[in-house]
């Protein structure tokens, strides 16, 4: 009982707002109306299934954007001799992902370096377009934002929870870095899942998913509750502070003017807008 307590006490100080607290969120930010074709649409929280495939512009936004990660990290490392990342690769020559993914994958497996001196993890996949007729519907790695983990040991490629001081560390941190753990279904009580794809969200929701033990899917129809008069504030695990709200796809929109923001589709005929409220304009 007291654990529960603390459980509910803990959800509500990092998640829910009292009628004072959306009173003040709400007199922060100022808002404008943009044109659907001046946002600069990301595609992290993207429903993808039979139901709802990929649309073009996602396609061809993955096409776009996505660098070789072996070759990424080389410019890093130009000049920084200092600079270094915590694994390996199946193929070097061919993974590839949205460059603020492998940003994101490189701090998170530093930081696992450090809490587990684990130098095995492999990264498996990432950006993947499967051949034609080979699936029934699209894969969400053709979005360019999802990484596939392993363990490379002694030469063998190996499941991520061989290790599992390095699987606890992943699935207890991911969220700070933006990741969820989109093997993991909360409503399944195998615990032997594989627990190697990773799929970035952003801080800001990854962490709203992993403290509620909630799936994607789940975590979409919650944002869809809240607009713009009734945002969803959340205490990210990255320690900035966000406010979430779902807009109805129009010619226009509701953004914010004076806060950073970011825009992405949920690919179901609207978008869910993330303010940074930490990234204030002057």
């Amino acid at each position: 009982m007291i654990l529960l307590f603390s459980a509910v006490i803990i959800t509500e100080i990092v998640y829910s707002l009292n009628d004072e607290d959306d009173e003040k969120v709400n007199e922060k930010i100022k808002f404008e109306k943009i044109s659907v074709s001046e946002i600069e649409e990301n595609y992290y929280l993207n429903t993808v299934n039979k139901t709802y495939p990929i649309s073009s512009s996602a396609k061809q936004n993955a096409i776009s954007s996505v660098v070789n990660v072996y070759d990424y990290n080389a410019e890093l490392k130009e000049g920084n001799s200092k600079y270094t990342t915590k694994y390996q690769f199946l193929d070097s020559g061919k993974i590839t992902l949205l460059p603020e993914v492998i940003k994101a994958f490189n701090e998170m497996t530093s930081d696992l370096y450090t809490a587990t001196e684990c130098e095995d993890i492999l990264l498996a996949y990432g950006y993947f377009v499967p051949k034609s007729g080979t699936l029934e519907c699209d894969y969400v790695q053709e979005l360019g934002s999802s990484v596939y983990i392993k363990l490379s040991v002694n030469g063998s490629s190996m499941q991520l929870t061989s290790n599992k001081k390095v699987s606890d560390w992943l699935n207890k941190n991911c969220a700070k870095y933006g990741f969820i753990n989109s093997d993991l279904d909360p409503n399944d009580s195998d615990e032997n899942i594989p627990s190697t794809q990773f799929r970035y969200v952003g801080a800001a929701h990854a962490t709203y998913i992993e403290k509620n033990d909630i799936s994607f899917d789940q975590y979409l129809s919650e944002v869809k509750k809240h607009s713009s008069e009734d945002m969803l504030e959340i205490k990210g695990d990255d320690g900035n502070i966000y406010a979430v709200y779902f807009v109805e796809e129009n010619s226009k929109i509701d953004v914010p003017s004076n806060y950073g923001y970011d825009v992405s589709s949920d690919n179901k005929g609207g978008y869910i807008v993330t303010v940074h409220l930490s990234e204030e304009k002057e």
